[in-house]
């Protein structure tokens, strides 16, 4: 089995070694903001459940001015690891999600359009029509200091003591270490947009890691659901 947390960034995965290696794979976009590009990020969670979550690793990202490239980086991944196409051991959401703000009306033109021709995704499949990809809303958006919680919560993710999230040496790595440093000589309150890269990962990895432990919760109380009837039925027969 492969190491998800460890692969190049990029790399290309057959969909055996994908279904094997990780427990679900979704997507995060955060747009352009004033200084910084939009940025979109591929993250795989493992197939392990530990104290405080899943690992979760980047395999893919992208970042540019340009939302329509963003776009077609999303619809580029979204093939590439089955995002939201049917994975068959994820019962109750049989694929994962694309999370980032989907009231950008630029955005929101091309996603809905779905007019990139196949080789432009991904050359040598002109043969399968992309999809029109939905975005689902995170409730980080709504908050007014969203960097407050976020930045926390990704250097726990990173730190010794948890490792929980692996950036691996990419762009959206640099950028949060680009952000870090910068942070304690800010002055204004970071706002959405001030680092779309951090946001990105963010976004999808809070998410991912909230469905996760939910459908966890379900299985666990399902299957003791199961257990409690069979030993009532059990109990009946005597």
């Amino acid at each position: 089995m492969i190491d998800i947390r460890t692969t190049p960034i990029g790399r290309q995965f057959t969909y055996t070694e994908l279904i094997d290696s990780t427990d679900a794979v979704w997507g995060g976009i955060a747009w352009p903001g004033p200084e910084k590009p939009g940025c979109v990020v591929a993250v795989a969670a493992g197939k392990t459940r530990y104290a405080d979550g899943w690992e979760v690793s980047i395999i893919d990202e992208e970042h540019s001015f340009d939302v329509r490239e963003l776009v077609k980086a999303a619809m580029a991944m979204d093939l590439k690891y089955w995002i939201t196409r049917p994975r068959v051991d994820q019962s109750g959401s049989p694929s994962g999600r694309w999370i980032g703000d989907e009231t950008h009306d630029a955005a929101d033109k091309f996603l809905a359009e779905s007019t990139f021709q196949m080789s432009e995704i991904q050359p040598g499949i002109q043969h399968l029509k992309p999809r029109t990809l939905q975005l689902t809303r995170t409730v980080l958006l709504d908050m007014e200091h969203l960097y407050d919680f976020l930045m926390p919560k990704i250097k726990t993710w990173l730190s010794p003591a948890h490792q929980l999230l692996f950036l691996k040496a990419g762009y959206v790595a640099s950028q949060l270490n680009e952000f870090s440093d910068e942070q304690s000589e800010r002055e204004q309150v970071p706002a959405i947009g001030m680092s779309p890269a951090v946001e990105a990962v963010g976004y999808a990895a809070v998410e991912m890691q909230e469905w996760l432990e939910q459908r966890f919760n379900t299985r666990v109380h399902t299957r003791y659901s199961k257990a409690d009837r069979g030993a009532t039925r059990l109990l009946g027969s005597y």
